[in-house]
C-alpha cells in the first residue's frame, strides 16, 4: 500500500470541502449583498439626520448669542 503524500492529502481535502462551501447560488449571494447595502444606506440616512439636527442646534445657539450662523470665523 502506497502512502498518500501530505500535499496530495491536503489537495484532496480541499476538493472535497469545496462543493459544501459553494452550495449558495447566485440569487442568495445577491440577496445577501442587497440586504447589506440596504442596511448600510439606512445607517447613513440616520447618521445624516443626526448630523443635520446637530448643525441646526449649533446655528440656533449662534443666533441666540447674537452672531450670524453664516459668518465663517478663523481663530489665530
Amino acid at each position: 500500500m502506497v502512502r498518500e503524500s501530505y500535499w496530495d492529502f491536503m489537495g484532496r481535502k480541499m476538493r472535497e470541502k469545496k462543493p459544501k462551501t459553494t452550495n449558495l447560488n447566485i440569487e442568495d449571494l445577491l440577496k445577501r449583498d442587497i440586504n447589506e447595502m440596504q442596511r448600510t444606506v439606512h445607517y447613513l440616512q440616520v447618521r445624516v439626520r443626526d448630523l443635520t439636527d446637530n448643525v441646526n442646534q449649533l446655528e440656533y445657539k449662534v443666533e441666540n448669542l447674537g452672531g450670524d450662523p453664516k459668518q465663517l470665523e478663523l481663530r489665530f
